[in-house]
């Protein structure tokens, strides 16, 4: 079984025991994904995404499961470096609810791929990787389901070796949060 097969499975299995209250969420932010990348100047990524999460009606343990593109591109020593990155991820989620605000905890798995390219070599390269994330935030909920939120993600145990360099691909994340609640 492929690292992308078990992430799937491991995806549909939560949707599928999904109970409570259901959240869509379009996610934002900024990734940092350390020194190692550094001396390619791709190192601190924009990144936009997608999650769902379902907690119980009052709070309690549930899940999320999600999944965001980032891209970052810089020149060092007059060559073009473009790096992509794609982090899918599943896991439990725990939510205390305390009238309009929602703080959380969650982790799981996270399968980041990453694609750099260089103005010295014709080709790109692609690799995937799983690792662990870690994630803590609050959603702020207006009457209307509507939700506004900021979370920190840091991702770990991810490396690369791309662009021609061994890479630590582990990250920091700050990002926000907006979706609706049903």
């Amino acid at each position: 079984m492929t690292k992308r097969h078990l992430l799937s499975s491991t995806l549909l299995l939560a949707l599928l025991a999904s109970c409570g209250s259901t959240r869509v969420t379009v996610v934002g932010g900024q990734k940092d994904l350390g020194s190692d990348l550094g001396e390619f100047k791709v190192d601190h990524q924009s990144f936009v995404g997608l999650e769902v999460s379902s907690v119980p009606i009052g709070g309690g343990f549930g899940f999320e499961v999600g999944g965001h593109f980032g891209e970052d591109s810089g020149t060092s020593g007059g060559v073009d470096y473009d790096a992509e990155t794609t982090e899918f991820y599943a896991g439990p989620r725990y939510e205390w609810q305390n009238g309009a605000w929602s703080p959380f905890l969650s982790g799981g798995l996270s399968l980041l791929g990453l694609r750099g390219s260089s103005s010295a070599t014709p080709t790109s390269e692609n690799e995937d990787d799983l690792g662990f994330y870690a994630a803590g935030g609050v959603d702020y909920r207006f009457n209307n389901g509507l939700f506004l939120g900021a979370s920190v993600r840091g991702t770990f145990d991810q490396s690369f070796n791309v662009l021609g360099k061994e890479a630590d691909a582990s990250s920091l994340q700050g990002v926000l949060r907006f979706g609706y609640m049903f």
